[in-house]
């Protein structure tokens, strides 16, 4: 019953404020809110981060990225464009922190669904937890550039309230959208 739920539920964690954070952003890039919250996020959020001094490294993955999302490779942002399934498996593996940088659209995002799943941390707008109960029970939760950089940064100040958001989501994921969880539905 629901293994994939129990695997990434099982792992663990260490992060050390003297490595640095490992960011993946997931996202199509045929939907333009994809485009535009990556952007928002290299632009505006991490030289927040970098002149502040954390250290990260930002993974982007996700299909169909414009020249403006392959622009923002360098140093310490990788753009992967697609990816297989297995690759993205091992991608939120060594992921420290999911980010979901969305200033628009609608309806349940995926992607924090998807890394709820995964037992990781999830930084997040407000748009991105749209139609999520108690959102901030399992994400933080920011919606200018100095909260979202402070949100990402509070993931090494705070370890275990990241660990436990990271397992109140997995508890979520477990009772709304597990296996046994839609059969109960059905």
């Amino acid at each position: 019953e629901d293994e994939d739920l129990a695997k990434w539920g099982n792992r663990e964690r260490s992060l050390d404020p003297a490595d640095e954070i490992k960011l993946l952003f997931v996202g199509g890039f045929t939907h333009t809110p994809n485009i535009d919250g990556a952007l928002w996020l290299a632009r505006e959020v991490l030289p927040i981060l970098r002149q502040s001094g954390v250290k990260f490294h930002l993974t982007i993955v996700g299909s169909n990225a414009p020249d403006s999302i392959h622009m923002l490779a360098g140093a310490d942002i990788d753009v992967r464009g697609w990816v297989s399934d297995a690759e993205l498996e091992k991608l939120y593996q060594i992921a420290d922190l999911s980010v979901v940088p969305l200033r628009y659209g609608g309806g349940v995002k995926g992607k924090v669904i998807e890394a709820l799943a995964k037992c990781i941390p999830v930084v997040t707008t407000s748009v991105g937890v749209q139609g999520i109960l108690n959102p901030q029970a399992m994400t933080l939760i920011a919606d200018t550039p100095s909260e979202f950089a402070e949100a990402i940064s509070s993931v090494y100040c705070d370890r275990n309230s990241a660990a436990e958001r990271a397992s109140n989501g997995l508890n979520f994921m477990k009772e709304w959208y597990s296996t046994s969880a839609v059969r109960k539905l059905l």
